[in-house]
């Protein structure tokens, strides 16, 4: 298969230039329903080996390859998944040609505080530098506009920019049992992964039967984070218990939210007291599959967006 990128009819010389990639991408004019989101486009799909030489070789100035085995398990169960050195490649490609400069680009991420998510944030931080911390408990964005407005103050006002990798998670165990995760330090054994997105899943199950009565506000304030992620997958209850494999509907419902969430901040976070701070902001999100040690990571990308300066969404990616 070929890394896809899709162009839309009619855009503009610049953004069509986007599909012109030193990778072989092929492009299409038509739209291609996305399994969970009738709104998105095709994200790029997995490379051949052909390519994958090239995809790492871009990676290596910055040491950021990630090493192991790979999953393919992990394709089978997320037909649109694609490793994390493609998914860093297919990142770096798409900004260089928006004319971001890698080197005067602020990081920023939302990702849920498992561990089994740092080898994506420290890849990351290889190639842009510091990370600015936006999500929290299942990868929601929880730091809001506080956070964001953080991460925009630190852009060089001549040519900086930001991008920002959100989304939610789930591991896979050896067996292919998603929802398990297989840590390091626990080999053979799976615990819940995501184990926020799980909890909370139960929880709304049971508010959705009718065993257990909706909380009205957190039970124990030292858990508010989770509250806030029950409250966003409440709404999605019917969705959750009718769908045929509940653990792999369930990162793509809380995805969903985590986007609206985000979205709002950026609109509300890019004006501050009357004023635009610079720099654009260019948002990656979707699902990170976190795979049996020994074994490389993989992620499903669901969306790719530019904000400008003011918060307003200027074109998307795939």
């Amino acid at each position: 298969m070929r890394l896809c990128r899709l162009l839309v009819v009619g855009a503009p010389p610049a953004a069509a230039a986007l599909a012109v990639s030193t990778f072989c991408f092929q492009v299409t004019n038509a739209f291609v329903v996305a399994p969970h989101d009738p709104l998105l486009r095709t994200p790029p799909t997995t490379t051949t080996t052909t390519t994958t030489t090239r995809l790492q070789s871009s990676l290596q100035q910055w040491g950021a390859v990630q090493e192991g085995e790979l999953f393919p398990l992990a394709q089978e169960l997320f037909p649109n998944a694609i490793t994390y050195n493609e998914f860093l490649t297919y990142i770096v490609d798409t900004l260089v040609q928006s004319n971001f400069d890698i080197s005067k680009t602020v990081l920023g991420t939302s990702l849920c505080g498992d561990e089994l998510n740092r080898p994506l944030e420290q890849l990351l931080k290889k190639i842009f530098g510091a990370n600015n911390q936006i999500g929290g408990m299942a990868g929601c964005p929880l730091g809001g506009v506080t956070s964001f407005r953080k991460m925009k103050s630190a852009v060089d006002p001549n040519g900086g920019n930001c991008v920002i990798v959100q989304g939610t998670h789930a591991g896979i165990s050896s067996q292919g049992q998603v929802g398990s995760g297989e840590r390091p330090n626990k080999q053979g054994e799976g615990d819940l992964c995501c184990a926020s997105a799980i909890l909370a899943s139960q929880y709304v199950s049971g508010v959705y039967n009718g065993a257990i009565a909706r909380e009205a506000s957190p039970a124990n304030p030292m858990d508010a984070s989770q509250f806030l992620v029950q409250e966003m997958l409440l709404p999605h209850a019917q969705r959750l218990e009718e769908s045929q494999n509940k653990m792999i509907e369930l990162p793509y419902v809380l995805y969903e939210e985590q986007l609206g969430f985000l979205k709002q901040i950026i609109a509300d976070g890019s004006q501050q007291q009357g004023e635009q701070q610079p720099g654009q902001v260019a948002v990656f999100g979707g699902i990170a599959l976190n795979t049996p040690p020994g074994y490389v990571d993989y992620f499903v990308p669901l969306n790719g967006n530019l904000y400008g300066p003011d918060g307003a969404n200027t074109w998307s990616y795939f």
